[in-house]
């Protein structure tokens, strides 16, 4: 039965009539069908779908597989004309769905037919090319974005054979077609045509999160040949997005930033990532969107939809990162990127949001445990007074996240003292790697450090090249690089260095804990244990040896031994995944001390408790901490 297409005004009825008929000329089709598509553009958005059931028989009818010609035998007049027929048929689709979903759920037995015609123009590389365009990358982003917003509401798209290269090449053309434009072109990003490629980027970003909400990433990564390619074109999209957001108008801001929203959404789930975390760092994804955040929460930032709640989700997104990276890599990436200025930034701005006190929370968890790193602090030198400087001025205003900056402070201040002192005893006593030089180099300023293994310093370049080719260094590099964690480098010692320190501001009281336990104990069997909790708060207590054999002997653990405050230890580490503490047991008793405390608890009156001992027997607190003060190296045991 004839469609009556009453839906549509009576000048258009006839033409509905024509582009249904297939047995009219291409020419008059295709004419109908474009008359179509420009009066559902001047109609509004509110009134469309009503015109979706007239219309639906004409576009279900042009998309027919059975139309697609034959590239060997069909002349290429009726090809072209075959092939635009199915493209204005699209567009009507696309015109009256316009991204809604609930629309574009109404006409998914549309979509085999949709995707019949999209895959023969994309494996083809024919797209009839309009006077208007230029390039087949324009023309490749004006006829995917058509069929885009079907992609995150049609569950068939997932099933479908090829849709995920399909997506890339939509989201590489979009980059191409951008980079290739000069960052300065910001009247081209307000034309009708540009604003139709946004779209295109919109609809796949919203595929992209389609796939990790439903399972089917892993097929998008095989497409884009394994996890860092995938990376690095998320990286590459987030940063040509956000290049366009701080140059663009409203309308297209708030485009890009959904987009943005999107694509980081995928990149930092927190319950479990996509992608591999370290392929993601390397792409640069933490200096990023640390930019990003800090552009969100600046003042000066122009408006855009639902930005303060966007950008407190992006910056949990972010702290969730940096937290859950098993290295310290992220967290000093992002320090040097302006981490601290923007979780101070966000703090004072969206203060009300709900993810912005859990992502500073975290965040000013992980920043102290990572005051232990020697890469992190490195970044923390230069970075922490620049923070400071935003507190100093007033510009994050009487923020009530405050309490947890200046909480962070104080450790980071008292771990940066550390640091210089462990800098500059590594300096005075470090020596050229060249065997046949062994030159201190501490008043060197200019040192030659190896780029492979980063664990070798030289003197000069000639000792470089010299310990290179006649001292096998080339072989002993690539040794270094495999088993870097049990080398001696600085960023393996530093966390040594940190423990010493905390067992040093702790130690005269730790001392009348020794004299305790040899008093009531009657032996030396013990040894003191370092905490670490949540808080990264340190907890020293001494213990007995046989208390911590699950350290000791049950459980593997990593035994380092340092020199340091004149005293020699030996640590043991076992970290507890389960309640996120670390336990370090230090043995660094030494037979001097240990004989004087023997001695000392031998001549304690009898009633006497050890924790009084200063107020009941000064003589002997002072005989106590004059051991605690001992300079010896001599090792215990």
């Amino acid at each position: 039965m004839q469609p009556t297409f009453f839906e549509l005004p009576y000048p258009l009825r006839r033409v509905a009539n024509v582009a249904l008929r297939m047995s009219d000329s291409p020419e008059d089709i295709y004419t109908s069908l474009s008359r179509l598509h420009g009066h559902l553009l001047s109609t509004p958005l509110s009134q469309r779908e009503t015109q979706l059931a007239a219309l639906y028989p004409v576009i279900y009818a042009h998309l027919n597989p059975s139309f697609i010609p034959d590239t060997e035998t069909t002349p290429e007049s009726s090809f072209r004309l075959r092939t635009l027929c199915a493209i204005t048929a699209i567009k009507l689709l696309d015109t009256i769905c316009d991204g809604d979903p609930i629309i574009a759920l109404d006409v998914a037995d549309l979509w085999p037919r949709l995707w019949a015609w999209i895959e023969f123009m994309h494996n083809h590389d024919y797209f009839p090319l309009p006077p208007k365009h230029s390039s087949l990358a324009q023309i490749k982003i004006d006829r995917f974005s058509i069929i885009g917003s079907y992609f995150s509401v049609l569950e068939p798209t997932a099933a479908t054979p090829d849709v995920y290269s399909f997506v890339l090449c939509v989201w590489k053309n979009f980059i191409e077609f951008w980079e290739g434009r000069g960052s300065g072109n910001r009247a081209a990003a307000l034309s009708d045509y540009d604003h139709q490629s946004l779209k295109a980027i919109l609809y796949a970003s919203k595929f992209v999160h389609y796939c990790a909400l439903q399972g089917s990433f892993p097929n998008l990564i095989d497409a884009a040949g394994g996890h860092g390619p995938l990376a690095f074109l998320l990286v590459r999209a987030v940063t040509l997005l956000y290049t366009l957001y701080k140059r663009c108008t409203e309308k297209v801001r708030n485009m890009c930033l959904l987009a943005m929203s999107a694509f980081i959404f995928v990149i930092f789930q927190a319950d479990e990532p996509v992608l591999d975390q370290t392929k993601l760092l390397a792409a640069g994804i933490v200096p990023l969107v640390t930019q990003i955040t800090l552009r969100l929460c600046s003042p000066q930032d122009g408006p855009a939809a639902d930005k303060n709640q966007l950008a407190s989700a992006i910056f949990f997104y972010l702290a969730g990162f940096c937290a859950t990276y098993p290295g310290g890599e992220a967290g000093a990436a992002g320090v040097k990127a302006g981490l601290l200025q923007a979780s101070l930034l966000c703090g004072a701005v969206f203060p009300n949001e709900t993810l912005t006190t859990p992502g500073i929370c975290l965040l000013h968890h992980r920043l102290r445990q990572l005051t232990s790193e020697y890469d992190f602090m490195r970044a923390l030198i230069k970075a922490l007074p620049e923070a400071q400087t935003l507190v100093f001025t007033g510009k994050v205003g009487t923020s009530r996240h405050l309490d947890l900056w200046y909480s962070f402070v104080q450790v980071a201040n008292d771990r940066l003292a550390v640091f210089a002192d462990f800098r500059s005893r590594l300096v005075n006593t470090r020596s050229c790697a060249n065997f046949e030089c062994n030159e201190l180099i501490s008043g060197k300023k200019q040192l030659h450090r190896c780029g492979g293994c980063r664990a070798s310093y030289f003197c000069s370049k000639a000792c470089q090249k010299a310990s290179w080719k006649q001292q096998r260094h080339r072989s002993a590099c690539l040794h270094v690089k495999t088993v870097s964690n049990v080398i001696d480098k600085p960023s393996n010692r530093f966390p040594l260095a940190v423990y010493l320190h905390d067992y040093q501001t702790r130690k005269r009281t730790l001392f009348l804990e020794k004299l305790a336990h040899i008093h009531g104990k009657k032996n030396t069997d013990f040894c003191v244990v370092l905490e670490y909790g949540e808080d990264d708060v340190c907890r020293a207590h001494v213990a007995e040896t046989a208390n911590w054999a699950f350290v000791l002997g049950k459980h593997h653990y990593e035994e380092h031994s340092a020199t340091g405050r004149h005293e020699m230890h030996i640590f043991q580490f076992e970290h507890h995944e389960k309640n996120d503490a670390k336990p370090i047991v230090l043995r660094c008793n030494t037979s001097a001390q240990l004989d004087g405390m023997m001695d000392i608890a031998g001549r304690i009156p009898a009633g006497v408790d050890v924790a009084n001992l200063e107020e009941r027997c000064p003589a002997l607190y002072q005989e106590v901490m004059a051991l605690a003060d001992m300079k010896v190296v001599e090792i215990y045991g």
